[in-house]
């Protein structure tokens, strides 16, 4: 039994690196846990060398088998040993399972589960067999702090088959055994039921040991996509690139974060990948496309938000923006590549309840420089000042833009808050990126993050579900952080020639987007209460879509509650009522107090039919002398409060009580570890019972 748990917690340890490594790693956990567990068992003499020889036979074939890709034997031994924590490390979510990633998986589940099988013996302390399969767990959740969350439930039912372990080690007896069993089980189905609906955002980011390691390659000497997209509008119409798809979408090529009053920057850093990509965003409809990219001068690779899957070429990834290089950093042009994502979608009761995201990961995001013209800023109070909701504001400033400003090819291009001065209060004709940067100038001056993006838009069709993205489709749009919501694109840029308009499609804008904030608009400011600008922009506090499900994720919590305390509680109440009352109860009182402490000692059996002399002679078989004498006063004090003429006083409950408290120290003294866990799982209804029978 011990050495099945020991195999179990091994197996549960490797499922931490599920998150790592995607669900093949399921192939091969399974037969390292159970296999170096049978090395332990029957392989009494030379077991390490034995396990050695499994490790080998057992770990190569299953990874060569079950991986994606071929590998020769030294690679993916090599990987096993060396090159696994460093691919970890290096590489962004989840890991490529190939040969090697799942041999070094293997190594340590089956390494964990033999030395926690050697541990398992009952001449060694039980926290030793929890130490290697510990460590593995550790290791799995640590690599995997990107992914808030995910760790929980198997670290609960670690923990639920650790504290098995203990029980079944202390020697505990089927009864208990199967009372601590249902426990755990009690804890481990509250942690899988409450791990998805608990808030995992902090207050500051979470730690990422990937920063320590391997500093992400940034992209360096190349000229942006933003500087290219005001030359591509400006020139005739020129083939880029080739879309083959059933749903054709935006392509975003690039995102900038960073603005200074002279220019957009970008604090992506790119890191390897494998096919799959980081998860991430809202959930979304599924698009999958074929690209076939004709002339792009850099490594930004254009692809659908949230980007799943990339087969047909190696990449790199943003995993903050979820945005995509060539692997070695050469120009995209000859690439051919098809591209899987969950492109975010949104309703307008989402819309309608959105409110700004907030949170150090968008710190940078709220910088306004000092010197952007005033007027922007004015602009942006004064015309949201009687807006119902966030998102209302946001659509108010976009149809500013919209009706008031046209979009222009021609116009003087540049970013700086000289141009943006230009553009809005003189000329009030800009480019698709000046557009975009005052839109999200205000957006952050009401306290929306915001950023902005280059792409595509799905350029026109050629038949065949084949699209031809040209120079022409280029397009620069703003993104708004909302809470619940990640980044949503706004589209103020009106298209080319319009004299304005009342909302409505503009350059970029899909048609249910278009429709969408119709719908969002139209709830007129009597729809709902007006609120105080503050009210508007204050994110709500944190958790607070959680807390609705705060009785789900407490339920276990208040089962074992609910289990634990009636029996420490019960105790603590018989031993108030016996202090109680006449200085005769009070000694009756002390010497059941005392026999209940005895009965803790192992072996003890009950005491309380036994005669006092018959109790005093066990204590000092068990405890000693001085425990003798203290049972031999306490049983005069008894005699003489029940037998003799004269009543007991308040000077003999006091002895006896003292007696009691000197006999709890010596037997607290006796008592083991694994004693005290046992009582605090015992079930409480015999406490109960038991005072119930007193009190009659």
């Amino acid at each position: 039994m011990r050495r099945v748990l020991t195999a179990a917690l091994a197996g549960v340890a490797g499922l931490a690196f599920v998150p790592l490594c995607a669900t093949r790693v399921l192939l091969v956990v399974p037969f390292a846990a159970v296999l170096a567990t049978v090395v332990v068992v029957t392989a009494r003499r030379g077991s390490l060398l034995v396990a050695l020889a499994g490790w080998l036979v057992a770990g190569l074939p299953l990874a060569l088998a079950f991986g994606a890709g071929t590998a020769g034997v030294p690679d993916v031994v090599r990987g096993g040993l060396v090159d696994g924590f460093r691919m970890a490390l290096t590489q962004a979510l989840p890991l490529p399972a190939t040969p090697a990633v799942l041999f070094w998986v293997f190594t340590l589940v089956w390494w964990a589960a033999y030395w926690a099988g050697r541990a398992a013996d009952p001449r060694v302390t039980p926290l030793l067999a929890l130490l290697p399969p510990g460590l593995v767990l550790l290791t799995g959740i640590g690599f995997g702090v990107s992914q808030p969350g995910r760790g929980l439930p198997v670290a609960a039912l670690f923990a639920g088959l650790a504290a098995l372990l203990l029980a079944v080690r202390s020697g505990a007896g089927l009864r208990r055994t199967l009372v601590a069993a249902v426990t755990c089980a009690v804890v481990v189905l509250g942690a899988l039921t409450a791990a998805a609906r608990l808030p995992y955002e902090g207050k500051r980011p979470v730690f990422d040991p990937r920063a320590l390691v391997h500093p992400p390659e940034q992209l360096e000497h190349q000229l942006s996509p933003l500087a290219y997209a005001s030359l591509w509008a400006a020139e005739p119409p020129r083939r880029l690139l080739t879309l083959t798809t059933a749903a054709p979408v935006n392509q975003r090529l690039a995102v900038f974060d960073h603005y200074d009053g002279l220019d957009w920057s970008s604090g992506a850093s790119y890191v390897p990948v494998g096919s799959r990509l980081p998860a991430g965003g809202r959930p979304g409809r599924s698009v999958r496309e074929s690209v076939a990219v004709d002339a792009l001068p850099f490594a930004w690779l254009p692809a659908p938000d949230r980007a799943t899957e990339v087969t047909g070429t190696l990449v790199r990834v943003d995993r903050t923006a979820g945005v995509l290089t060539t692997a070695g950093g050469h120009a995209a042009t000859g690439l051919r590549y098809s591209v899987t994502a969950r492109v975010p979608s949104l309703t307008a009761r989402q819309a309608a309840d959105a409110t700004p995201a907030y949170g150090p990961a968008y710190r940078d995001t709220l910088d306004v420089p000092a010197d952007v013209p005033p007027s922007i800023l004015a602009d942006a109070e004064r015309l949201t000042r009687n807006a119902v909701s966030p998102y209302q504001r946001l659509l108010t400033l976009q149809d500013r833009l919209r009706t008031q400003d046209r979009y222009d090819v021609r116009a003087a291009p540049g970013r700086t808050v000289g141009h943006l001065h230009f553009f809005y209060d003189k000329s009030h004709r800009g480019t698709a990126d000046q557009f975009a940067t005052v839109f999200a100038l205000m957006a952050r001056h009401l306290g929306f993050p915001a950023r902005i993006a280059v792409g595509f838009t799905p350029g026109h069709p050629v038949g065949g579900g084949r699209y031809e993205v040209t120079t022409a489709d280029v397009v620069v749009w703003p993104e708004v952080a909302l809470r619940g919501l990640g980044w949503v694109p706004f589209y103020p840029v009106p298209r080319a020639g319009d004299g304005g308009g009342t909302i409505g499609r503009s350059v970029g804008e899909p048609p249910e987007r278009a429709a969408l904030d119709r719908t969002v608009a139209a709830r007129g400011t009597s729809a709902q209460p007006k609120q105080t600008a503050a009210a508007r922009t204050a994110p709500a506090s944190p958790g607070a879509s959680v807390y609705r499900w705060w009785p789900v994720a407490l339920l276990p919590l208040l089962l074992l509650a609910g289990y634990l305390l009636p029996g420490p509680v019960t105790r603590a109440l018989t031993r108030m009522r016996r202090r109680s009352g006449t200085p005769y109860e009070q000694v009756v009182g002390a010497w059941q107090e005392t026999v209940d402490a005895l009965a803790r000692l192992p072996g003890a059996g009950d005491l309380t039919t036994s005669t006092a002399e018959e109790v005093t002679e066990h204590t000092r078989g068990r405890l000693g002398d001085v425990a003798g004498a203290h049972m031999e006063s306490l049983a005069r004090h008894l005699s003489a409060s029940v037998f003799s003429g004269r009543p007991a006083g308040e000077a003999d409950a006091a002895a006896a009580w003292l007696i009691v408290a000197r006999m709890r120290a010596l037997v607290d003294g006796r008592v083991t570890r694994a004693q005290r866990f046992r009582e605090l799982v015992r079930p409480p209804w015999a406490a109960v019972r038991r005072t119930v029978k007193e009190t009659k």
